[in-house]
């Protein structure tokens, strides 16, 4: 048993039946090769800090890299369905893992801060000498404190000096480092990949104006399609016409979500 896996598993359709996540999993993620954004609400509200409740959009899609074998519970609570990938590949496409916070001043400084810079500019604006600039200015010098006390929670994900190697000209790490470095701070199981609302692009995102933005995976970096049982023979009826467009020889086994409890 591995306690970190080498690879990053989607599960399809948490909110969905079983049928509808078969047809999620083999009609709009594996037959086109892409996966969606999801938008999700970040809550910076806080009832400790005093302050109206704040949300934040943000588009992302989620992955988790718990090995196989320990699954059942996770499974259990959003779907049986998954597709993997080789996590070195989802790290350089800036999938990053998440971090879960515990301490109670971080959440209440995360919703101070959000709460004060919004509101920022408004402040500014009907600042004047004689006004309130002191209290702008107060607010800065604290949302600046608070930031750097979250900040210090913050790190890297390994301590080591590490110098990718250059494929395609992208950074790329290597496998050692990902998940058998012993000095990497690595503690928490989900990791998510999220579309910037301030840079441009990447190639392999396909925005369009007006319709949902994909992330367009490469087939060669795919391990394997994860289902129920039940709907193996189902697929392999399929498999021709679901994969039409990958190369035979890098298709991707599938395995029985039954079977992962024994890898």
């Amino acid at each position: 048993m591995s306690y970190i896996s080498n690879r990053l598993v989607h599960w399809a359709g948490s909110r969905k039946t079983r049928d509808e996540q078969y047809r999620l999993l083999t009609r709009d993620i594996l037959q086109p090769k892409r996966l969606k954004f999801s938008k999700r609400f970040l809550d910076f509200g806080s009832e400790r800090a005093g302050l109206k409740e704040n949300t934040y959009e943000v588009s992302m899609i989620c992955f988790t890299d718990i090995p196989f074998s320990e699954t059942e519970a996770h499974c259990a609570k959003y779907s049986r369905f998954g597709i993997s990938f080789d996590k070195a590949y989802l790290a350089r496409r800036l999938a990053c893992p998440v971090g879960y916070i515990t301490n109670s001043l971080i959440h209440d400084n995360f919703s101070y801060i959000y709460h004060n810079l919004t509101a920022l500019p408004d402040r500014l604006r009907s600042a004047t000498p004689s006004g309130d600039s002191n209290d702008t200015k107060s607010i800065i010098d604290n949302v600046l404190k608070r930031l750097m006390y979250n900040v210090a929670f913050a790190q890297d994900y390994s301590r080591e000096e590490h110098t990718p190697d250059k494929a395609e000209g992208e950074p790329l790490p290597d496998q050692q480092w990902l998940f058998e470095d012993v000095n990497t701070s690595y503690f928490e199981r989900e990791w998510r990949m999220v579309l910037s609302n301030s840079e441009p692009g990447p190639s392999w995102i396909t925005p369009r104006e007006g319709e949902p933005v994909y992330f367009k995976f490469d087939e060669k970096y795919m391990g394997p399609i994860i289902m129920p049982r039940e709907y193996i023979d189902r697929f392999k009826k399929e498999r021709d016409e679901v994969l039409a467009e990958y190369n035979r020889n890098s298709r991707p086994p599938v395995l029985a979500y039954e079977d992962l409890r024994f890898m």
